[in-house]
């Protein structure tokens, strides 16, 4: 991700959001976000380079509530057929950094 921009809010709870992703080439799109707080965060797509993309963050509680554990899940529809080295290069390098640059950051709160 090169760039995220909040396009609006329009609850409380939900960030309508337009981000910018440079892989091979840049493209952009926009997910509407809504966060329960200590829950959950899920979106779901409103426009841009997909057909669909949906996911989000699940936090668990572990322990005596001094852990919590992140669960990540997305379901992304290109619309058309993926080239196996870009499917490649997201499963094994780009998701991977990611969720290491997000653990790095949370640990460090």
């Amino acid at each position: 991700v090169v760039d995220a921009e909040i396009l609006d809010r329009p609850e409380e709870n939900v960030v309508i959001c337009r981000f910018e992703v440079r892989l091979i080439k840049t493209f952009s799109y926009t997910l509407r976000l809504v966060h329960y707080p200590y829950e959950k965060t899920e979106w779901t797509y409103v426009e841009g380079a997909f057909k669909d993309n949906r996911g989000g963050w699940e936090f668990i509680p572990l322990d005596d509530g001094n852990k919590t554990k992140a669960v990540y899940k997305v379901a992304i529809d290109f619309g058309f057929t993926v080239p196996k080295m870009i499917a490649n290069m997201l499963v094994n390098s780009s998701l991977p950094s990611m969720l290491r640059t997000f653990k790095k950051r949370i640990e460090s709160m």
